[in-house]
């Protein structure tokens, strides 16, 4: 199996997996913040949404975004218009559906180990890159799970 197709499965199961447990918090409670200053379930969706859009364009280019303020705007106007779970989950699926036809279709076999900036001081691996989606959903699916722990939810599935 190549490393891009692992990478692409991981990414949908990360996603699920994120889909799975938000879908556990009640519908009133996810606008809900922890101790008023953590993040809401609907907030983590909505970065991991949006953020699924970039990938085909750091795929193709191996270049990151100018994070400038007009990118900032655009960014957080596309976050605010997911302001349902319905809204969230369709763009989420839009979105990673095309990061992972970039990352099966897009990344050659002989770039995958060569570095490219990426967050942080140190460039990373492309294959790094890559599975960046699929690790940020990850975690935002323990964020979530934690959330449910302060709402009483103590049932592990």
């Amino acid at each position: 199996m190549r490393a891009q197709d692992f990478i692409a499965e991981e990414t949908n199961l990360a996603m699920e997996a994120l889909l799975s447990q938000a879908k556990r918090v009640p519908a009133d409670k996810l606008d809900w913040k922890p101790l008023e200053a953590g993040r809401s379930v609907l907030d983590q969706l909505q970065e991991c949404a949006v953020i699924a859009g970039f990938y085909k364009s750091l795929l193709a280019t191996y270049l990151m975004p100018e994070f400038g303020p007009e990118f900032m705007a655009d960014y957080n106007k596309a976050r605010a218009e997911l302001d349902t779970m319905a809204k969230v989950e369709s763009m989420l699926r839009e979105n990673t559906a095309t990061a992972v036809a970039a990352i099966r279709r897009a990344v050659p076999d002989d770039v995958i180990e060569n570095e490219m900036p990426f967050f942080g001081p140190e460039p990373w691996k492309v294959y790094s890159v890559m599975n960046a989606h699929a690790w940020n959903m990850h975690y935002h699916t323990g964020q979530i799970c934690y959330v449910q722990t302060l709402l009483g939810d103590k049932d592990m599935r």
